[in-house]
């Protein structure tokens, strides 16, 4: 009862107020929510648009580290191997660990350096260890591994922490998923191949746990090109730019194979020993380089695919506004009218109702209009006729 009263008390123009203030409300916060939706989701794009730069980073990272690997593999069978390729490669290592270090902005910094640190204090260790041949080539690689393994852990994190773990786009889901994922597990299988492989050819021998590390590595190469090929699969559906780079990945593809059926055939299951290590580590190497090249061309279309995502976004905010301004606008415009009618009409009763309380019966509203404030007009005309006759009577 209270608010009905404070409602009553209140003059006709402060009502129309209050109402109009209430309308545009009724507009103006669900456009706020939508405008704040759609900013929000501009920001978690641009924030996966920054991840891949340092995510395309750690895979260069691994790439060397898996080369070094090999090289390690070659150089500790090998009494007269130079150690001066394993010098460069831990210089690029170091380098990609500078790099990568410089491009990640992450809230999580503290357990990604650490986790940096770890990796190079390890490379490090692990590649003064193998210059001075105080190590096996079997502990070397799992030693390799288990750098991997971090390196892996570490991209992980800043997946996560750039979101792109969580990406709703199914064609940047698609590219990542197969760029960040599963290609590395293939082009690290494959230097696992190159490095067993060539260490047998150089050996001119073959032990069965060489054989079953190749056999390992041969089906993991199987298992992850497998989910590889669906994920790119997905992605070329819904990229046409990556439709282009088709018959690239197709021979790709091939190349695999020939890798796979070539180790197989020479190496596996052939007794004698006939051809060069150092020609199968060059020639997997090769095809881990056009791999790499393919997937830095991939990481190329991931970040334009984020870019166009975020324009998108951004026209979606600018045209909404636009909208939501023209719309409002528009109501005020009509509310104003609307209003300057009623307080018009009003004001006219009102000034003929205090000369009618005042005894002056010449009074004319004259009001045209067919609305209920126009009907009261003329009703109020019509009785002040009369009453004006009554008293001349």
């Amino acid at each position: 009862m209270k608010i009905l009263n404070w409602i009553n008390n209140i003059r006709l123009p402060h009502k129309m107020l209050i109402i109009g203030v209430l309308s545009i409300s009724c507009i103006a916060y669900p456009s706020y929510m939508f405008i704040q939706s759609e900013l929000d989701k501009i920001r978690k794009v641009e924030l996966e648009y920054e991840g891949v730069t340092p995510l395309h980073r750690t895979l260069t990272l691994m790439k060397l580290i898996a080369e070094h690997r090999g090289l390690a593999e070659v150089f500790l069978i090998s009494t007269e191997q130079n150690s001066s390729l394993l010098n460069n490669k831990a210089t690029e290592i170091n380098k990609a660990i500078d790099s990568l270090t410089e491009s990640v902005k992450i809230e999580s910094s503290a357990a990604f350096n650490a986790d940096i640190n770890t990796i190079e204090a390890k490379i490090n260790n692990l590649s003064s260890q193998i210059q001075n041949r105080n190590i096996t080539s079997e502990s070397s690689f799992s030693e390799h591994n288990i750098i991997l393994s971090k390196i892996n852990a570490v991209s992980t994190l800043i997946a996560k922490e750039y979101q792109l773990l969580f990406d709703s786009n199914p064609a940047s889901a698609s590219l990542y998923l197969a760029s960040f994922q599963e290609l590395p597990l293939v082009m690290d299988n494959l230097g696992k191949v190159r490095g067993i492989g060539s260490s047998i050819l150089n050996k001119k021998e073959k032990s069965n746990t060489d054989v079953v590390r190749l056999n390992i590595a041969l089906i993991n190469i199987n298992t992850f090109w497998e989910k590889y090929n669906q994920h790119m699969l997905s992605a070329f559906e819904y990229d046409d730019e990556l439709k282009k780079s088709l018959n690239t990945y197709s021979t790709l593809a091939s190349k695999i194979d020939e890798i796979k059926i070539f180790t197989e055939r020479e190496i596996i299951n052939k007794n004698a020993i006939e051809l060069s290590g150092s020609n199968y580590f060059d020639k997997v190497t090769l095809l881990i380089n056009e791999l790499n090249g393919f997937n830095n061309k991939a990481a190329v279309q991931l970040k334009l695919i984020k870019k166009n995502q975020a324009n998108a976004l951004t026209d979606i905010v600018f045209f909404s506004l636009l909208d939501i301004g023209i719309l409002l606008s528009i109501a005020v415009g009509i509310g104003f009218l609307i209003v300057h009618h009623i307080l018009k009409s009003t004001n006219k009763l009102l000034t003929a109702t205090r000369k009618l309380s005042q005894g002056d019966f010449d009074i004319d509203v004259n009001s045209n209009n067919k609305d209920e404030l126009g009907i009261l007009s003329k009703e109020v005309e019509a009785m002040c006729n009369k009453l004006e006759i009554a008293h001349q009577q």
